[in-house]
């Protein structure tokens, strides 16, 4: 991607919601067109523009519940049933490791974003753990009998394999990580 075509995603890619806490009830704004659910808990969802977003509690029993607001999404989109399923395959291990990983001492939440701008797709996680930048992460030895692979490194493969692009960012102690997918 370049930067415009970078610039114009941020520009449908719905800020975070300002004054929300943890134990905020959802906020939600979904157009008609949108099949999402402002259902659930531990959560603050809110749709501007061309874009969505939904903030919750970065722990793996959330993963329902954002995986339920992004399916909506999808099909708001019109996302084509093949490609929703990859994504929400992606929108898994993406969650998971935020969860398992960002905040190893203390909780901490996890904001999703979806925008739509033509045929292409992006998807953003943002949260405030331990710095991570997984495109960092080699790649894993596919040659390698798998009993005698080291742990780690897969999910980020398989999401390199599913997403036409993939970028992180670090930025005001925040890990931003926003995958594009063109779709039909």
């Amino acid at each position: 991607m370049n930067e415009t075509a970078d610039r114009e995603m941020n520009e449908f890619i719905a800020p975070t919601h300002q004054g929300a806490s943890k134990d905020s009830p959802p906020a939600v704004r979904i157009p008609e067109s949108s099949a999402a659910s402002d259902s659930g808990k531990n959560g603050d969802t809110e749709n501007k523009a061309h874009g969505a977003y939904i903030k919750i509690q970065a722990n793996s029993g959330n993963l329902n519940y954002l995986s339920d607001w992004l399916s909506g999404a999808l099909r708001g989109h019109n996302c084509p049933e093949a490609i929703s399923n990859q994504i929400m395959l992606v929108n898994e291990e993406i969650f998971i490791n935020i969860a398992s990983y960002a905040y190893p001492v203390t909780g901490g939440n996890v904001t999703a974003r979806i925008g739509k701008k033509g045929k292409l797709l992006a998807l953003q996680y943002e949260d405030e753990g331990v710095p991570f930048n997984p495109l960092e992460m080699p790649a894993p030895e596919m040659n390698v009998p798998l009993e005698e692979r080291k742990i780690g490194g897969l999910g980020i493969f398989l999401v390199r394999q599913i997403m036409d692009e993939v970028k992180y960012e670090r930025v005001n102690n925040k890990n931003k990580l926003t995958l594009y997918k063109i779709i039909s």
